[in-house]
């Protein structure tokens, strides 16, 4: 029979594509482990496309050997088949296959194949060392069951460290420093999402942050110092060299610093590394890599922000605008630097694209900057346009940066 002649009659692997479906999000593996009477996907009815009245009767032979060929499949692959009457002209009412039915995921498992009986005995023994733990880590691997299979060998190791936290909620210590065999950092970075939905599975509200950001404030582990990297005269900054400093220090270091005592009158801010280590110091200047989002966060914890002029130089694309609104909006003094159509304009061989622009409303931009911005999201240099700072002229950056 010719798959032209057929097309969009079920065939079996319609039942085995509905059921890797059903893997992949997770209903097999978690039916596996579900009473029969509280189950929700199975027995999974899958329906069976094929000919239509008219089609049967003008195509009789083709359906007939359709029809063979499922419930031939049905009772070697041991699911039920479902027919019911459809009457095809004058051959009369034919039962013909409208639905296969798995009734059991343990079914549906020998079906999808060897590999995924492997990642079931895996899972089942993932989901008996949860249960170990509490019923409230079981219940988590229910419901995320492929991102337990994801964690492969660290699970075991995860469940120790949800443990524990469990046992001696907001620690004040470097997660480092949780004493259980195996913990390093990589085990911390490649597992944070599933590690945070145990704890919020284990432990009670008062020992969790909601409004918290990171991993380490939300559970009540020490953070690590934010840094900032700032260039300046190293007279300024206290360093014993001559000429220019390119310094990291602790953010907390950098709000303590008194502008005044130091000869500093202006604080410029640079999204782009390139621009921050070459970027010409100037006179009672200090640079600051503001490393493109985040650099608000920077800036409203230095209190002397409000004592010295702010600078904010960025990539012209829609992201750069966001950047410099939310600058603004802690430093409602600070001025743009090459952010103009004239640069854009000006630039136009080296214009990229960016990847997703934003359309965010920016009420902190001056109508000078806000005409450029709504230039940009309206395509009107067109689609996507921006220019990268690095590609700026660097004469032209000298003279900017130089007034």
């Amino acid at each position: 029979m010719s798959p032209a002649r057929t097309a969009g009659w079920a065939g079996p692997s319609t039942v085995r594509e509905a059921l890797r479906v059903r893997w992949d999000r997770g209903d097999v593996l978690r039916e596996l482990h579900t009473d029969p009477a509280d189950r929700r996907v199975f027995p999974l009815r899958v329906r069976l496309p094929g000919p239509g009245r008219t089609e049967l009767a003008d195509r009789y032979a083709e359906a007939t050997t359709w029809a063979r060929g499922l419930r031939d499949a049905a009772a070697r692959d041991g699911w039920t088949l479902e027919v019911r009457p459809v009457r095809a002209g004058g051959l009369g009412t034919q039962p013909m296959p409208y639905a296969g039915v798995v009734d059991t995921p343990e079914l549906a498992l020998r079906l999808l194949g060897r590999d995924r009986a492997g990642d079931a005995a895996r899972f089942a023994a993932a989901l008996q060392a949860a249960n170990a733990l509490d019923p409230a880590a079981r219940d988590l691997a229910l419901g995320r069951p492929h991102d337990v299979l994801g964690a492969a060998g660290d699970w075991p190791l995860l469940l120790q460290l949800a443990g524990w936290i469990r046992d001696h909620p907001r620690p004040g210590i470097h997660p480092r420093q949780i004493p259980v065999a195996g913990v390093h950092t990589k085990v911390l970075e490649r597992n944070t999402g599933l590690l945070s939905r145990l704890l919020e599975a284990l432990l009670p509200a008062e020992a969790v942050e909601p409004a918290a950001r990171g991993f380490a404030a939300r559970y009540g582990f020490v953070e690590p110092a934010r840094r900032a990297r700032v260039r300046g005269a190293a007279a300024a900054l206290g360093v014993p060299v001559d000429g220019t400093a390119d310094v990291e220090w602790d953010v907390a270091a950098l709000a303590a610093l008194n502008p005044a005592n130091c000869g500093i009158t202006e604080l410029l801010v640079l999204e782009n590394k390139t621009s921050f280590l070459t970027a010409p110091t100037g006179a009672g200047r200090l640079i600051l890599w503001g490393a493109g989002y985040g650099a608000d966060e920077l800036l409203a914890a230095l209190p002397w922000r409000t004592e010295v002029a702010v600078r904010y130089w960025g990539d012209i694309d829609t992201h750069g605008y966001v950047i410099l609104a939310r600058v603004r909006a802690v430093a409602p003094h600070a001025t743009s630097v090459l952010m103009d159509t004239a640069t854009l304009l000006a630039h136009r061989p080296y214009w990229s694209t960016e990847a997703a622009p934003r359309t965010d409303p920016l009420p902190h931009l001056t109508a000078t900057e806000a005409e450029v911005y709504a230039a940009l999201c309206a395509g009107t240099h067109g689609v996507g346009v921006r220019l990268e700072q690095e590609f700026v002229r660097f004469d032209l950056v000298t003279s900017a940066l130089m007034s």
